[in-house]
């Protein structure tokens, strides 16, 4: 691609270009109001269509794989009253601190730490329940289902000496066998590569090929991938991944790279347009992960947010975005839900989608512990 046009879209010029085909589009909720990596949401983002979900995941401390949007807790539950006396000096609160049952008493809260009015309330499930749901989604909507699973902050599990990707794939090798090249695929993402290289020397590339590699890549300050050096976990840096080594040593197992928000606006444009061109030329997809702090906020115009989402993927620079906002995009771009889904598609409100995966759940595999819809 031009890189006339990719410096026209890093400058939000107006982009002249139509889509061929509808973006792929990686749906974490419904909308804003609906806190990620939560089974509800998943479930009613599921039921508006979404081809593939995607969620976070995080460890306990006996070892139990946990769907959470942040391993950190504090902030994003009540953890910190039920657990006051467990609180650190040095650390807020994390998953890896507590037991699968001290995390089952806890209610995940929406953004901005409070509980959406009208909406129920999300306690953590297991990645184990959770990818009973997707199967069950699946069975009550005839088709078969993307799912992107994100190793968050795997330096606070590696502190806790806890194997977080070891886990999450000897899960999805027993609940998500191969499918065949025509399902969606299932994508394990991680920010940290040294740790996605080794699920991929180790398990991946025998044992479960059917599993794709995502690799997220982040500013060097943000959190989201540490080193250890000397005792002390340092912020991890990306610049090597900018490099045309550097992305060729990763081009053998990853199979997208998902690039933050952040990385598209700040003063690191010329290395990120010989990153696209090297991209493109080992034929490695590039997505906007996640795109939404791109977006308009709520208030603004429809037409606002479609402009937007069209500079965001002109000319097919991106082949596609990670959204918490499935409705309004999705619609925005004209993404249609699939025939089987639009054939049920009613005013279903939560409590009858609910109600019917309880009624399904009868008949399937299951953990002994009843699914924490609500």
């Amino acid at each position: 691609m031009s890189r006339l046009l990719i410096l026209l879209l890093f400058c939000w010029c107006p982009a002249a270009t139509a889509q061929t085909g509808s973006p792929w589009l990686i749906a974490s909720a419904a909308g804003p109001a609906w806190p990620a990596s939560c089974p509800v949401s998943l479930a009613v983002t599921s039921e508006r269509g979404a081809d593939t979900l995607s969620f976070a995941v995080s460890m306990s401390s006996d070892g139990t794989v946990v769907v959470v949007a942040d391993p950190v807790l504090t902030g994003n539950s009540d953890a910190d009253r039920l657990f006051a006396e467990r609180i650190g000096t040095q650390k807020p609160l994390a998953v890896p601190d507590l037991s699968l049952a001290e995390l089952r008493r806890l209610t995940i809260l929406h953004p901005g730490g409070v509980a959406a009015d009208g909406l129920p309330g999300c306690r953590i499930a297991t990645l184990a329940e959770t990818l009973d749901l997707i199967t069950l989604l699946e069975k009550e909507q005839q088709r078969s289902i993307g799912i992107v699973i994100e190793l968050r902050k795997l330096w606070l599990h590696r502190a806790a000496d806890l194997d977080l990707g070891g886990a999450v794939v000897e899960l999805l090798m027993a609940k998500r066998p191969d499918r065949g090249s025509t399902a969606p695929r299932t994508h394990l993402a991680a920010h940290d590569a040294d740790e996605l290289r080794r699920l991929y020397d180790q398990h991946l590339s025998r044992e479960a090929p059917h599993i794709d590699i995502m690799q997220l890549i982040d500013g060097n300050d943000s959190g989201q991938a540490m080193r250890l050096e000397r005792g002390v976990w340092l912020p991890y840096n990306y610049d090597w991944l900018f490099t045309n080594s550097g992305l060729r040593s990763i081009s053998d197992h990853v199979d997208v790279i998902g690039l933050a928000p952040a990385l598209l606006v700040d003063d690191r444009q010329a290395a990120l347009l010989d990153f696209i061109d090297d991209a493109r030329l080992l034929g490695i997809p590039l997505i906007v992960s996640p795109a939404d702090p791109l977006l308009p906020p709520g208030q603004s115009s429809p037409d606002e947010m479609k402009v937007q989402l069209d500079r965001l993927l002109a000319d097919g620079t991106f082949a596609g975005l990670a959204t918490g906002n499935y409705d309004a995009v999705a619609r925005l771009l004209d993404v249609q839900p699939p025939q089987s889904v639009q054939q049920k598609q009613s005013a279903k409100t939560v409590e009858q989608i609910i109600e019917n995966l309880e009624f399904n759940k009868a008949g399937a595999a299951r953990s002994a512990e009843p699914l924490p819809f609500h």
